[in-house]
């Protein structure tokens, strides 16, 4: 082959080759985009269809909003760094997404009659044996603050600290060893583990429990249409809300109370676990 027409295969190949593989890239990831907060305030104002948000290392604030637009802050001790990502989709999904914690540097200890440590310039003493951390530190969780317009589904993920959610009149997913107070929602679908305490004060739609260890949920009010609960460890969860069908399972010391549920719900029971269902 002549060395001409070879360089201009070889060409062609590589373009066909980067072209496929742009193409597998475009289908698997979209073309999601890593926005940038306004350089006036420091806040990101986006349209959004649904929101999401997953692996924020402080407390999470949702409020509800009349206008159009999804409006993020973060207050606290960021250390100068924002610590997340918001990324939104063509398909109008936003994603704020905790980047890391508050970076921890400069630890030093040192031992003899007595230990100390420092992390960040804050000094922490101890005895012999017991480390306390000073409660008067100057490190503060950041706040991640969010209004909301009403109707658009919110999810939040990875969720360890404490969360208050408005009456966002909209589906919530939240998986959370934390604490949640949270106003009216549609559907829901919750998952909490540890010692994390949910509570909602109505629903009016689907509705799927899921609890592990010492959690807590309480369902206040509202029309739960059909009801999943999966309850395990020393778990409690209560469901004041009306309820048409349920199904339910309970395990280790775990309990269920529902107060109301129109048809025979089906119960799975094991150990010492206890189900209370109204009528």
């Amino acid at each position: 082959m002549h060395p001409i027409s070879a360089i201009k295969e070889l060409l062609f190949m590589t373009t066909l080759i980067v072209t496929i593989g742009l193409g597998a890239w475009e289908m698997a990831y979209g073309s999601d985009r890593v926005l940038q907060p306004d350089a006036s305030n420091g806040q990101w104002s986006v349209s959004a269809s649904s929101l999401r948000i997953s692996g924020f290392n402080g407390n999470i604030e949702v409020e509800t909003s009349v206008g159009s637009q999804v409006q993020i802050s973060v207050a606290g001790d960021t250390r100068g760094n924002a610590p997340i990502s918001v990324i939104a989709s063509d398909s109008g999904e936003v994603s704020i997404v905790g980047v890391s914690a508050v970076p921890v540097s400069g630890v030093s200890v040192s031992s003899g009659n007595s230990s100390v440590v420092v992390v960040n310039g804050v000094r922490v003493a101890s005895g012999s044996s017991v480390i306390s951390i000073n409660a008067a530190s100057p490190l503060e969780s950041p706040q991640l603050k969010v209004q909301l317009p009403q109707g658009i589904p919110l999810a939040i993920f990875d969720h360890r600290f404490q969360a208050r959610v408005g009456d966002i009149n909209a589906p919530l997913e939240l998986s959370t060893t934390g604490d949640a107070v949270i106003g009216a929602v549609t559907s829901v679908d919750i998952s909490v583990a540890g010692n994390g305490e949910v509570e909602i004060a109505r629903v009016r739609g689907s509705t799927s429990v899921t609890t592990a260890g010492n959690a807590e949920v309480v369902i206040a009010s509202g029309d739960a249409k059909t009801v999943g609960i999966n309850a395990g460890g020393n778990s409690e969860v209560v469901i004041r809300a009306k309820a048409t069908d349920a199904v339910v399972s309970a395990q280790g010391n775990s309990s269920v109370d529902l107060a109301s549920v129109l048809h025979e719900p089906t119960l799975q029971i094991l150990g010492n676990a206890d189900v209370e269902v109204g009528e």
